[in-house]
């Protein structure tokens, strides 16, 4: 299993979402943070004053899904949100080794990345 963690436009929210519905992922978690990559934000005019607005508004969605959806995921995220443009996004993969649910309060199935085998 794979997390996967999606940094994106808070206008490309709904349409991430939307691809990772129509990948079957369904489990999502949706966070509005703040931050700058390699451009450092930008210079704006507010009543005469010149403000340097340094932390953009992001929206970060992870979920956590079986190798070969995320890679599913990923090339449909590459496919349509890929402008060529500054800003685009960004998404981090890591393999996950466990999870436990709160409910249940047992472990549920996972695959171990040293080993491939189900535990």
């Amino acid at each position: 299993m794979k997390k996967l963690t999606v940094v994106v436009k808070p206008s490309r929210q709904e349409e991430t979402i939307e691809i990772l519905e129509s990948c079957a992922v369904y489990g999502i978690m949706v966070e509005d943070i703040k931050g700058y990559g390699n451009q450092r934000g930008y210079t704006t005019n507010y009543r005469g004053l010149v403000q340097n607005v340094t932390c953009l508004t992001k929206i970060k969605i992870e979920t956590v899904a079986d190798d070969e959806t995320i890679n599913v995921v990923l090339e449909m995220l590459k496919e349509k949100l890929k402008t060529g443009k500054i800003g685009d996004g960004k998404w981090v993969s890591m393999n996950y080794l466990s999870s436990n649910t709160v409910t249940k309060s047992y472990p549920t199935k996972y695959v171990t990345a040293a080993s491939g085998l189900n535990v």
